[in-house]
């Protein structure tokens, strides 16, 4: 993905699932702040991988695996046009984190550098947990 390509009013939250040493799950969620066609939410469920190697240290790899949306109301829809992107890999450049805030390196196509920047959201953790 390239910075700054996201859906107008849409935000991004990784879920992280459940890890067995550098291996674990992840869901790279795309949330629309309006409903957009029907849609609250595309949840692409992944395996991620994190790198402990001394070239790229803290480098998260993360793989779609299952594309699915909760709209109208319905969750886990699969969605056919978005399954296109099943085995892509996606990679976050680690520059920091601390259990709150993550800070992801990326290079423009002109090489300048850019920061994208996860903050911890407890109320969506809360909101997952109740609903599992």
């Amino acid at each position: 993905r390239n910075p700054g390509e996201l859906p107008y009013g849409s935000t991004v939250i990784l879920r992280i699932g459940e890890f067995m040493g550098v291996q674990g799950t992840l869901d790279y969620v795309l949330k629309f702040s309006k409903r957009v066609l029907g849609l609250n939410e595309l949840v692409a469920k992944s395996t991620c991988e994190v790198d402990i190697g001394p070239i790229n240290p803290g480098l998260l790899s993360f793989q779609y695996e299952e594309i699915k949306t909760n709209a109208f109301g319905m969750s886990n829809l699969p969605v056919g046009f978005f399954g296109l992107l099943k085995g892509r890999v996606t990679y976050i450049d680690t520059v920091w984190f601390d259990g709150n805030r993550w800070i992801e390196r990326n290079y423009l196509e002109n090489g300048d550098v850019v920061y994208s920047v996860y903050v911890r959201d407890l109320e969506d953790e809360t909101t997952c947990k109740n609903n599992n």
